[in-house]
């Protein structure tokens, strides 16, 4: 049993280690888990930054340097396809080696955020096509004009109710 604190900080040290080697075998595992990080197919921007700070903020307290370009090359590789687009883009009219990891998440979350809008636009106008189908109409002098400008009533009902900008629908959609 330990008598004086200078007994107990070697028995600490000793039972959770703090030793040169212990942390060489941990951050040998860091980089490891670093390297191979890719984003999933339905994780979002923010939880896949959250998982790259994290292991990073690990990395760093094992007294590794990384710097910021060797992160947001690392994050611009290991995005999902979806965003390849946009890292070309990126990649083509941004300095990557003063790019921020927070200002490449500020671009990739609005692109995000742009992505789900208009997918939520397209469900919306598929639910009012299909909901405005007609069934077997028999009253005569139904007139097919009519069911088109009820619809985009709806989709613009539906739209309003949501926040969305309206915006007519035309023919060919």
């Amino acid at each position: 049993m330990a008598e004086t604190a200078k007994e107990i900080w070697e028995i600490l040290i000793k039972t959770y280690g703090d030793s040169d080697k212990h942390k060489r075998v941990k951050l040998q595992a860091l980089r490891r888990s670093f390297e191979f990080l890719i984003m999933e197919d339905n994780e979002s921007v923010a939880s896949y930054f959250n998982k790259v700070q994290s292991v990073v903020n690990a990395m760093k307290s094992c007294n590794e340097t990384l710097s910021q370009e060797h992160v947001v090359n690392k994050i611009l590789r290991s995005l999902h396809p979806k965003f390849d687009h946009l890292v070309i883009t990126i990649e083509e009219t941004k300095d990557i080696d003063k790019l921020s990891i927070q200002e490449l998440q500020h671009s990739l979350e609005g692109h995000e955020l742009r992505m789900s809008d208009h997918k939520s636009y397209q469900e919306l106008v598929l639910q009012a096509r299909t909901s405005s189908k007609p069934k077997k109409d028999t009253k005569k002098g139904t007139n097919p004009r009519k069911r088109l400008i009820q619809s985009r009533k709806m989709v613009n009902r539906s739209k309003a109710g949501m926040g969305v900008k309206t915006r007519c629908l035309t023919k060919s959609e």
